[in-house]
């Protein structure tokens, strides 16, 4: 069902681009340039998904490898949605894939000494705007335009967010009857945590306490 969705997503951005009166035969046609758009944080970059492509600028336009490249970016994981449009680019074509881009596997938001409820669980009990503060230090987005790592900046991260988070969890916990939980916020290896290095220490209440 989603393959044909995406399908037909294709086909409509094709129609899209083609003028009422004469509809561009790209069949054939050399590609001159391939463009990836973002509809969502770039996580991902322009580089690693243009070369599992089967599309290559200087080769023709193949419809079937438009079907290739939808089921290479879908099966790789790293893109929730894609669709392709090409564009007349004189007597060349330019091929776009526009595609969201997913969070690399894995938590991200790590917890360590949580044995009574699951990370994704405690998770969620976690406020905004706390939690997108978090998940933006805890992934790596790429600028649009230099396809590099975007240095992220929050100058209250360390002061204002992780002792606020930890605060919210005590709170979750003692409100599922476990007063005792104590929350604290630090580096992997130890020490004070940073917006480039942070875990969430739980310490569960042992039975009886």
């Amino acid at each position: 069902m989603m393959k044909a969705a995406i399908a037909l997503l294709f086909c409509m951005a094709l129609a899209s681009c083609e003028k009422p009166d004469q509809a561009p035969a790209f069949e054939g046609k050399t590609i001159s340039k391939l463009s990836i758009r973002h509809t969502t944080p770039k996580y991902v970059q322009d580089t690693r998904l243009a070369n599992m492509m089967s599309s290559k600028i200087g080769d023709p336009y193949r419809a079937e490898k438009i079907d290739d490249n939808i089921r290479i970016l879908w099966e790789s994981g790293f893109v929730d949605d894609v669709r392709f449009l090409a564009e007349p680019d004189g007597e060349k074509v330019h091929l776009i894939a526009e595609v969201s881009t997913s969070r690399p596997m894995g938590p991200g938001i790590h917890m360590i000494g949580n044995r009574l409820f699951s990370g994704k669980v405690i998770v969620e009990h976690i406020s905004e705007p706390y939690l997108s503060r978090l998940r933006r230090a805890a992934y790596t987005e790429f600028d649009e335009a230099t396809d590099e790592e975007v240095i992220y900046e929050d100058s209250t991260f360390e002061s204002e967010v992780l002792p606020e988070v930890c605060r919210e969890l005590e709170n979750f916990y003692a409100s599922q009857g476990h007063p005792g939980t104590k929350v604290a916020a630090r580096a992997w290896k130890g020490g004070d945590a940073t917006i480039d290095d942070f875990i969430f220490v739980i310490t569960e209440p042992t039975e009886g306490e």
